[in-house]
């Protein structure tokens, strides 16, 4: 398991190599597809969670500031609006 991890560093963060996603699909695919026929599990479903390396930059966070605490560094509180 180490080895994928390391291989699939998150690219946003300026570390690791991007994925070719169309090569990586086929991969999963073929080893579900063999494992479906081995095991005879008729047709069941393949459903994947994007996750953060594909829509890690797709969204923003809109909140509201509710207390800041000044201790060693600062701390911010907030409330999503």
């Amino acid at each position: 398991m180490d080895q994928y991890r390391r291989r699939f560093r998150n690219p946003l963060h300026g570390r690791g190599n991007r994925i070719d996603i169309d090569h990586t699909f086929g991969l999963i695919a073929n080893v579900f597809h063999s494992g479906v026929t081995r095991f005879n599990l008729g047709r069941p479903e393949l459903v994947v969670e994007p996750g953060r390396y594909l829509v890690g930059n797709a969204g923003v966070l809109v909140t509201r500031v509710t207390h800041v605490k000044n201790s060693y560094k600062p701390f911010v509180g907030s409330t999503p609006e």
